[in-house]
């Protein structure tokens, strides 16, 4: 994950409700600007030049019809067999096509798949998007699912039908062309008569052959065929139109969550020349009122130790959010310790898949630690049992239980020894043992480090000599209920345990 946390990053509630229009101009946008457009391009026009190529075959079989059907009418043994070997070239190349044709939608499909889903994993990617969108109400639910099973299945109906409405619509054109030329003697009466019977008195009249008859039938059966292309496929379609919304609106939410909210008022951040962390009338805005400090005006020193306490609800977490810059809105000053790492540990710690080592130096610029030193600081937290398994690999959020993760966060936190830490009610989780534990080895390992703990402040006074109050002010002003949902002060789900700020 990124190391450095943009002080602009915000939380963007997106509600889309984009015209078709808008959404297949999004999705043209995506395409355009993929590295496989050139591809995408050739192939579509290759698949083009098959339907053709088809169609022409497809006339040519068509036409067929008659020399063979008059060599029956004629008992003409030699003229049948000829006409069967022409039949057998012409759909030994209507199956090459059709086999061609199968490969290039193939093609087609798994391309335009991969360019939809890069680009979306692009704008999914940039800084703070995946967050924003996290909390932007019901478009930011399983942005995974809309990368891979929605982009998968556009693919899939957009080659499918536009293959289909392209070959359908040549070959209408080309059997119309074949009928405007028997048209000369036909006399048509439409309400329910099948070509047959509409051809039948030109047959009997002797001005066209029996060959001719049925190649009149087969011509009106393609001009049939391909005129109830849309009755075939209004199920698709509508599937298609669905799925196209979801996934342009979700793409046009990425684009959004940069733009919106411009004219809300933002916290000012700036940097401290005396390397103390300030507030200056730090007020925090919500959906439901204004989250602050009890004292207008804090200033905290190096190597304090701070608890920072308020009632259930009055937005202790959005209070380390907007600290972390991931919440902007609202008014003050958030003055940070120049030249200083910030290490922000959130409750619920990220563990990447690898082996322990690597989790345990993750993210750390240094060198890494040596394993005496790592055995020592898994000791002390108590899980010295894992000091053996530093180089196996594993997913250690699904190994390790919830308190095992947290203290694996803590003692990756004295491993990397920082100077400022704030922690977001991570020690609120540990029961008395495992909490001394962890607070000897911030003692320890950290002596000169200052650290705020947001939390319930039930914690050893001792430890934490000064104490900070947040409140909430619901008169204050607010963000509009529109813009931001009330659970969006939640914590994301892969809320990482280490970031931070310089």
């Amino acid at each position: 994950m990124a190391d450095q946390l943009d002080n602009q990053a915000t939380v963007q509630p997106v509600a889309v409700a984009s015209s078709l229009r808008d959404q297949v101009a999004t999705i043209k946008r995506a395409l355009i600007g993929s590295p496989v457009r050139k591809w995408l391009l050739w192939t579509s026009l290759g698949i083009m030049g098959v339907i053709i190529a088809t169609s022409i075959g497809q006339v040519l079989l068509n036409r067929w019809n008659q020399p063979f059907y008059d060599a029956l009418a004629r008992r003409d043994m030699a003229a049948f067999l000829h006409q069967l070997m022409v039949f057998a070239m012409i759909a030994g190349g209507l199956l090459v096509l059709n086999i061609g044709q199968t490969w290039l939608n193939q093609m087609i499909r798994l391309k335009l798949r991969e360019a939809l889903t890069l680009d979306l994993i692009d704008q999914w990617m940039r800084p703070a998007r995946a967050f924003r969108l996290a909390n932007a109400g019901a478009i930011g639910v399983n942005p995974d699912q809309r990368m891979q099973q929605d982009a998968a299945h556009l693919s899939d109906l957009s080659t499918d039908l536009g293959v289909g409405l392209l070959q359908s619509f040549i070959l209408l054109v080309s059997f119309v062309g074949v009928l405007w030329e028997l048209s000369s003697g036909f006399v048509f009466h439409v309400n329910g008569w099948p070509p047959i019977l509409v051809a039948s008195p030109v047959y009997f009249s002797g001005d066209i052959s029996f060959g001719g008859l049925m190649m009149a039938v087969g011509a009106f059966n393609q001009v049939h065929s391909s005129l109830r292309w849309f009755i075939n496929n209004i199920g698709s379609i509508a599937d298609w139109r669905a799925t196209l919304m979801r996934v342009a609106d979700f793409r046009i939410a990425l684009d959004e969550t940069d733009v919106l909210h411009d004219k809300e008022k933002r916290i000012e951040f700036a940097d401290n020349a005396n390397g103390s962390l300030t507030f200056e009338k730090l007020q925090v805005a919500s959906p439901d009122g204004c989250t602050k400090l009890a004292d207008q005006h804090v200033e905290i020193l190096a190597g304090e130790r701070v608890m920072i306490t308020g009632e259930p609800g009055a937005g202790k977490t959005l209070f380390f959010r907007a600290i972390a810059g991931l919440w902007p809105w609202g008014s003050g000053r958030i003055g940070l310790p120049a030249g200083e790492t910030i290490i922000f540990v959130p409750r619920v710690p990220y563990l990447p898949a690898g082996t322990l080592r690597e989790v345990l130096n993750h993210p750390n610029g240094h060198a890494p630690a040596n394993d005496a030193d790592i055995s020592a600081v898994l000791a002390e937290v108590g899980l010295g049992r894992l000091s053996s398994s530093l180089d196996r690999v594993g997913r250690w959020d699904h190994e390790l239980g919830d308190d095992e993760q947290r203290l694996l966060g803590v003692a990756r936190l004295a491993l990397r020894q920082p100077k400022w830490v704030i922690i977001d009610e991570a020690m609120d989780a540990f029961d008395g043992p495992s909490l001394r534990r962890v607070l000897s080895l911030l003692e320890k390992r950290l002596p000169g480090a200052a650290i705020l703990n947001i939390g319930r402040g039930q914690h050893n006074n001792q430890f934490f000599p000064r104490s900070l109050t947040i409140v909430k002010d619901s008169g204050a002003p607010s963000l509009k209920p529109a813009h931001v949902r009330a659970g969006a002060i939640e914590p994301p789900p892969a809320a990482a345990s280490l970031h931070h700020r310089k």
